[in-house]
């Protein structure tokens, strides 16, 4: 039964048709149709047949919604493995077996898992062999063992639901080589902080509470370390902080105290900030002599604050509604560095005096 139909007109006859149809159920012929024109999709599929999901896995599409209640056949499993540059989303109470496991890993795109039932350290090993991204959105207990299996993984691994991390799981999954997210930890221990730092890929944390201990030794991370969480920045953990050597990310800061923009100042590398209600002058004052590059997203930038990152010697990367007046846009004309602006709606003054700076770039 069709749901609803959305249909984009293609530039080309030989393009394929985007279109957006939610569905519970898709008979073979329209499959067939739909495949020939290599049809974007995204659906919602609760009947599964092999010959259905043969001719859907044709489809250049970027989503499909698999539901299904209870077991994915091996057969079924195959036939989504051919789904290739798309995302397959597997929610309701999955029920995951090795052989079927083993089947989907030669997927290519990305791999949610919305409602896996339950996760076997055998089931983690078959998953990991696959070079799609990998993702799990639902909270249960990550053991050592399965966290072994996960760190053969080649691509990137997120937890998104994981609230809780032992020592022991941290030393295991921080083997891993790509990118590894951990987006809901509702804290860290020191022992599982040290454990993390080791890891090679980037590390996307999402800690709303961070002690000077775990955050000293998270600052031993060479990589990236983007704290997505984080709601506030106290100058003892932002001067453990400071002496990470890689990208610095901050994501969701309510507020940034001059006190704690001062210990960030001595960051030697870049510097990422996004969403802070209210930027203080003296805390952009010291940002600016951060010497890496000093990226700013969705905050709301004063005059006085563009005077103060003018100042700024790296590459300013503004993104996203930041504010910015038409004597903001003129102050920051002297900043002496790379400027890289992406702004959300900005004032068509603003666009034409930002322009005017001889290293402007979009």
């Amino acid at each position: 039964m069709i749901v609803s139909v959305k249909i984009s007109q293609a530039s080309d006859a030989s393009d394929p048709l985007d279109i957006m149809i939610y569905f519970r159920e898709l008979d073979q012929d329209a499959a067939k149709i739909l495949s020939k024109r290599g049809a974007k999709l995204r659906n919602k599929i609760t009947r599964l047949s092999v010959e259905i999901m043969r001719n859907l896995a044709k489809c250049a599409g970027t989503f499909l919604n698999i539901s299904c209640a209870g077991g994915l056949p091996v057969e079924i499993a195959g036939c989504l493995s051919k789904h290739h540059r798309g995302c397959l989303w597997f929610e309701d109470s999955l029920k995951l077996d090795s052989a079927s496991a083993k089947a989907l890993a030669p997927h290519r795109g990305e791999l949610w898992f919305y409602g896996l039932k339950s996760l076997t350290a055998e089931v983690a090993e078959k998953l990991s062999a696959t070079p799609s991204d990998l993702n799990f959105l639902f909270d249960y207990v990550l053991t050592p063992a399965m966290a072994a299996k996960f760190a053969t993984h080649k691509g990137c691994l997120s937890f998104a639901s994981l609230k809780k991390i032992s020592a022991g799981t941290a030393r295991a999954i921080a083997r891993h080589k790509g990118d590894l997210q951990l987006f809901y930890l509702t804290g860290i221990s020191k022992d599982a902080a040290t454990a993390l730092a080791s890891h090679g890929g980037k590390l996307f944390l999402g800690i709303k509470n961070l002690s000077e201990a775990a955050a000293g030794e998270l600052a031993n991370h060479r990589g990236t370390l983007c704290l997505t969480s984080l709601l506030e920045l106290k100058p003892a953990v932002a001067r453990e902080l400071a002496r990470h050597n890689g990208k610095l990310g901050f994501c969701k800061l309510k507020l940034l105290s001059e006190q704690s923009a001062r210990e960030l100042s001595k960051h030697a590398g870049d510097l990422l900030l996004m969403d802070i209600e209210k930027l203080p002058v003296k805390a952009a004052h010291w940002l600016a002599q951060i010497r890496g590059n000093l990226e700013i997203h969705d905050i709301q930038l004063s005059d006085d604050c563009c005077k103060a990152l003018a100042s700024h010697r790296g590459t300013l990367k503004l993104v996203g509604s930041c504010g910015l007046s038409r004597q903001g846009a003129k102050a920051l004309l002297k900043h002496k560095g790379q400027i890289k602006a992406k702004l959300k709606e900005p004032k068509p003054e603003v666009s034409e005096i930002l322009k005017s700076h001889p290293s402007l770039t979009n």
